[in-house]
């Protein structure tokens, strides 16, 4: 059996299957210039009307606003998607790039 562009791929040996295409949500917190949350959350709700149940985000986009704006966007369809999650990543409060850190946090 050939698959298709679209068919379902697992994760690892036993994990969830996703489409083979993500919607990765870094732009939609400002990462490459000014974003629109209204326009970000009609993006994912039409990547997912689309089979898209894979997103990616990251602590660090937006400093934490890609997190906010996925729980809006998600708020009745969480049941739906599988989030991939980077952190560690530093940035400074103007946002520029200061490192990365992924030790467990101690005490």
């Amino acid at each position: 059996m050939t698959a298709t562009a679209t068919q379902p791929r697992k994760l690892g040996l036993t994990g969830p299957e996703v489409f083979p295409i993500a919607l990765g949500c870094m732009g939609m917190s400002g990462m490459y210039g000014p974003a629109d949350d209204a326009e970000s959350i009609a993006t994912i709700h039409a990547a997912i009307d689309a089979g898209v149940n894979l997103l990616d985000t990251g602590d660090f986009y937006g400093m934490g606003h890609n997190e906010m704006l996925l729980n809006r966007a998600l708020r009745f369809l969480r049941e739906k998607v599988v989030l991939s999650v980077k952190f560690g990543a530093q940035r400074a409060p103007n946002g520029a790039w200061i490192g990365f850190d992924s030790r467990p946090r101690s005490g």
